[in-house]
């Protein structure tokens, strides 16, 4: 069963915006902690995705 988040397949949503800008400071530092866990092996990219997929779409 396709998760919230997952929106890999749905023929009904349109594309993704992939248009370049410049990220603002939250997305800076949530980039430069995600390398920090990622680079001492503290999460790895299954543990992300199984995360973010779980996110309760109601909040």
């Amino acid at each position: 069963m396709p998760r919230i988040h997952d929106r890999g397949g749905w023929p009904d949503i349109g594309p993704i915006d992939r248009d370049e800008h410049d990220p603002t400071m939250w997305e800076k530092r949530t980039d430069a902690l995600m390398r920090a866990l990622r680079s001492r092996h503290y999460i790895e990219v299954d543990e992300l995705r199984r995360a973010i997929e779980s996110i309760d779409p109601l909040v």
